[in-house]
């Protein structure tokens, strides 16, 4: 199992303790919250203790994943380059890989993908609630994968600011204000409950971490 024994190892507190704190850091050196295990005890004690269970809530949001690359693709080019994308990450290894695992990395993508297609629809049609969507699912990607946490917000920010210093139809600053407000209030509880308990914010980079001598 390597790496996915941290989140089975997750799944197990629900079994034993009736009160869970599900943003607090799961006790291993994958220090990332609970909410990934718990949706993992769902599929558990939906498919039984095997590992088709354990490892069926990645296949859908695997499988999930597919058609909203296709969305996004659909939105910044057309309908065959979309169709296209999504058969390539259909078959694309590392996401088969990973959508067969047990490990949260799967959710991330899912999550990113959507809150660039829906900025990508907002930047296309205006329209205001696309904006506070795409900060619904930026907000979402602080719960999974600890690198993810930095990875999509750094890239929406480069992709907005090259379009406001480049593009002739530059996107909107409300919307962009907007986008980002909404992701910091979904995000919040996660930092909130890590400054609380005295987590710092990164605990598994701050776990992992090498030390001098190496």
């Amino acid at each position: 199992m390597i790496d996915e024994i941290h989140v089975a190892f997750g799944v197990t507190y629900f079994w034993k303790f009736p009160d869970v704190n599900l943003l607090e850091p799961m006790p291993t050196t994958a220090s990332f919250p609970f909410i990934f295990a718990y949706g993992e005890w769902g599929t558990v004690a939906l498919f039984g203790r095997n590992f088709f269970g354990l490892r069926a809530l990645s296949a859908i949001l695997g499988a999930l994943t597919v058609p909203a690359t296709y969305g996004l693709a659909r939105e910044l080019f057309d309908r065959r380059t979309a169709i296209l994308a999504a058969l390539v990450l259909l078959t694309f290894p590392p996401h088969v890989h990973y959508s067969r695992l047990a490990l949260n990395n799967i959710a991330d993508p899912l999550f990113g993908t959507l809150a660039l297609f829906f900025l990508a629809r907002a930047l296309r049609r205006r329209d205001r609630l696309d904006y506070v969507l795409a900060g619904v699912m930026l907000g979402a990607t602080q719960y999974f994968y600890e690198g993810v946490r930095i990875l999509f917000p750094a890239l929406i920010a480069a992709w907005m600011g090259i379009g406001l210093a480049l593009w002739q139809r530059r996107p909107s600053m409300r919307g962009l204000i907007l986008l980002a407000l909404i992701a910091a209030i979904i995000a919040a509880p996660v930092y909130y409950t890590l400054v609380g308990m005295g987590f710092p914010l990164f605990d598994r980079i701050n776990k992992a971490e090498l030390d001098q001598d190496y």
